[in-house]
């Protein structure tokens, strides 16, 4: 399956896009296709952040998510048994994976409430930063070290 995905914290809907979700008998498997190496996602929390909107699911329990990394051809991401045993050394338990969709968890609340107050600091040092449409709106590039020559101003 492909689809979108939304999730409501401190008032605020987060929304999404999942590539693939595997429905195994034992349950699912979130996979997103990237075009960067693997390394790059080792610490992203856009899966478990997905993950997050999908608990509950009539598809439960989730096995893992990973990133299809076109790049380097590998995987980056963590699976359960029996999920686990196509995904090789990205085994882990169901523990990790709680803890991971609790750290998302508690990432989109900070952000929620900075939106809610007013506080939304871009992260200008962020891989999104590199490729965000909305460099306009954060002036990232009028900003002493950003990517425009200061005298072009």
């Amino acid at each position: 399956l492909e689809g979108k995905l939304q999730t409501t914290i401190e008032g605020v809907t987060f929304t999404g896009r999942f590539d693939r979700l595997d429905i195994l008998d034992s349950g699912a498997v979130l996979l997103d296709y990237k075009s960067g190496s693997s390394s790059t996602y080792v610490k992203s929390l856009q899966l478990p952040a997905y993950a997050l909107a999908l608990r509950g699911k009539e598809f439960s329990p989730l096995l893992g998510w990973g990133y299809l990394c076109l790049a380097d051809g590998a995987v980056s991401g963590r699976f359960t048994e029996p999920a686990s045993r196509f995904f090789g050394k990205n085994k882990t338990s169901p523990e990790t994976l709680v803890s991971q969709i609790e750290e998302a968890e508690k990432k989109l609340e900070a952000m929620a409430k900075g939106l809610l107050s007013g506080n939304f600091t871009p992260n200008w040092d962020s891989d999104a930063c590199k490729t965000c449409a909305y460099r306009g709106l954060c002036r990232k590039d009028e900003r002493p070290g950003g990517t425009r020559d200061e005298k072009d101003q």
